[in-house]
């Protein structure tokens, strides 16, 4: 069974996103729901992660998001910000 498509990745709600299996996200997981491009994610928390409001974890040239710490800050507001800019 192939992974899911970027564009079926696009249409993810908080709920779905909260129920994926796996405890770190990618850019691409999220980069939809904040109405974001992935790679504008991957830059700013290369260069001044602590304006994006959420945990990231950058190795090398990888980017990794705990996804409890992003719902949190999601179920908390943040996401009403992000979707605003």
């Amino acid at each position: 069974m192939p992974d899911k498509t970027d564009t079926e990745r696009r249409n993810m709600s908080l709920t779905e996103i909260e129920a994926l299996p796996k405890d770190v996200l990618i850019p691409t997981d999220i980069a939809e729901y904040l109405n974001y491009d992935p790679h504008y994610i991957r830059m700013q928390a290369r260069e001044k992660p602590e304006l994006l409001g959420f945990p990231v974890i950058v190795i090398g040239n990888r980017t990794k998001i705990p996804r409890a710490a992003f719902v949190n800050w999601c179920r908390n507001g943040g996401q009403q910000y992000a979707r605003s800019n």
